[in-house]
């Protein structure tokens, strides 16, 4: 008689579950990973996994400033998938919680699909790879785009604080 599980495959001697990565990230310590992981595991638990077969990874770090080296949960996704050959997706909450900077994304993005490992976001709602492990036309579109507003939103961010620094020092001088 044979189990079937909905994330796993049987080989002839060995059952082997299917696992995911469920990565969250802030940006400074003020913010709240919780909210972020809790909404990310709801939509892991629909798509059959159990806490056996998830992997999550949260850091407090900024996706501008840090390298893709220097990015702690990047790398630990990363050593997770190439040491377990069982991982077949990442779960993220938006597209800029993986980086804010387009070339960085680009090469995740290249590391995930290489290797035949889904990508979901949930806002906006995609998925990057088909069934069939190949990159879907929507995904990819999705993934562009988004990418492009995750980078543009920051330097619009660093552009409103240089204002800002600008206009306390101009009212500083108005003082006097």
């Amino acid at each position: 008689m044979f189990v079937i599980y909905k994330r796993s495959y049987k080989t002839q001697t060995l059952t082997i579950l299917k696992k995911a990565i469920v990565l969250s990230r802030v940006s400074t310590f003020g913010q709240d990973l919780t909210q972020q992981t809790d909404e990310v595991l709801r939509e892991v638990y629909k798509d059959g996994y159990t806490d056996k077969n998830i992997i999550i990874i949260e850091d407090t770090e900024s996706a501008i400033k840090l390298t893709e080296e220097e990015r702690h949960g990047l790398n630990k996704m990363k050593d997770h998938i190439n040491k377990n050959k069982s991982i077949e997706c990442v779960y993220i909450y938006e597209l800029s919680r993986l980086s804010r900077r387009q070339l960085v994304l680009f090469s995740i993005r290249d590391f995930l699909v290489e290797r035949k490992i889904q990508l979901i976001c949930l806002k906006p709602y995609f998925r990057l790879l088909e069934v069939d492990g190949t990159m879907s036309h929507t995904g990819s579109l999705m993934f562009s785009l988004f990418s492009s507003l995750a980078e543009s939103e920051m330097m619009l961010k660093k552009e409103l604080e240089i204002i800002r620094s600008f206009l306390i020092i101009l009212s500083v001088f108005i003082w006097l």
